[in-house]
């Protein structure tokens, strides 16, 4: 080989070996602040405060950020929301439901049984009312019936007593 081709081999070989260390401490930088980009977006979704998200001034992280944390906090509230209607709303409205519904058929039961009695009572009443009636009416045609009879035997008995005492 020449001198040159050592050169240039060598020159390569440095390169490549710096570019191998770059390329790890990229890889490194990269992954440190990715942990940092995550734990502080997490901090920031709890905290509700995206403006410590990131030292950066990129706006576009930055929407990103505010975007990801409303989806984050839209997500969490539909399930907060879904779970304690499932957990706690539904049984109390159902027990709720059900209280009044029997409160409701007492009530009604009570009702029907006042409305029954009290059309049992006017029933009662009305024939009652009906036998007074038939009973007084019966009782005047009896009385008007046996007037009649009576002043016709006396009118009889007279008329016989009459006969009687001409002969």
């Amino acid at each position: 080989m020449s001198c040159a081709q050592n050169f240039y081999i060598a020159h390569h070989t440095v390169i490549n070996s710096h570019l191998c260390v770059l390329t790890n401490e990229m890889d490194v930088w990269v992954s440190t602040c990715h942990d940092s980009i995550k734990h502080n977006f997490i901090l920031a979704v709890i905290s509700d405060d995206t403006s410590s998200f990131h030292n950066s001034t990129d706006p576009c992280l930055l929407k990103w950020a505010e975007h990801t944390k409303a989806l984050f906090h839209q997500a969490a509230h539909s399930f907060m929301a879904s779970t304690v209607i499932e957990d706690t709303v539904n049984p109390w409205i159902i027990e709720t439901y059900q209280a009044h519904k029997a409160l409701a058929e007492k009530d009604s039961a009570k009702l029907l049984t006042n409305l029954l009695r009290d059309l049992c009572a006017s029933a009662e009443q009305h024939a009652n009312d009906n036998a007074d009636t038939f009973y007084n009416a019966t009782l005047a045609t009896l009385k008007a019936k046996a007037f009649k009879c009576t002043k016709h035997n006396i009118a009889e008995y007279k008329s016989n007593l009459k006969v009687a005492a001409d002969k």
